[in-house]
């Protein structure tokens, strides 16, 4: 007889987490594809925007180095659009049917407030894998809904902003 398969609880967290990082990194190359074909069109200029890292020496494989964050990272994407206005975007891949207030960092919820009082468009890219759509939609409109677990919004009350073409930007440039 085969004896069943005992999995640590540790060993389905990794998995899962695995899973979010590889669906966070697609969510990533879809929207460097959106913003290299707004660039082709004259629409924006977007690009990554890199976490703080502080170099702290040589690492303990060849070529490498050690580091730390030296300092709270903020939205993924900063760039330009189309008669100069500011923007900024940040990417949100979940499985979940809402997405959670708690999702953002308090980093990246002020960049998102800062950005958005002194006159940039600053949007939230939310990928709701277990259906495989994308919602872009500015910051400022999110209908958040406050329950007993916080706050959240539903795929269903950002069904206007649901990606229909590409570049998404097109919608957001005159």
């Amino acid at each position: 007889m085969k004896r069943p398969r005992i999995e640590l609880a540790g060993g389905a967290r990794k998995r899962a987490g695995k899973t979010a990082t590889d669906a966070g990194a697609a969510l990533e190359k879809l929207l460097d594809e959106h913003h290299a074909w707004a660039a082709r069109l004259g629409l924006a200029e977007v690009r990554r925007v890199s976490p703080h890292v502080r170099n702290l020496g040589p690492g303990k494989v060849p070529g490498s180095f050690s580091g730390v964050y030296d300092s709270p990272g903020g939205c993924d994407r900063r760039g330009t659009l189309r008669g100069g206005r500011g923007l900024l975007v940040e990417a949100k891949s979940t499985a979940a049917e809402n997405l959670a207030w708690s999702e953002f960092t308090e980093a990246e919820r002020l960049d998102l407030g800062a950005a958005h009082r002194l006159g940039a468009l600053c949007l939230v890219a939310w990928e709701r894998r277990d259906i495989g759509e994308l919602f872009v939609v500015p910051w400022d409109l999110i209908p958040w809904k406050v329950t007993g677990a916080g706050k959240s919004v539903s795929a269903e009350a950002l069904a206007g902003w649901r990606v229909a073409e590409a570049p998404y930007l097109r919608r957001f440039v005159a």
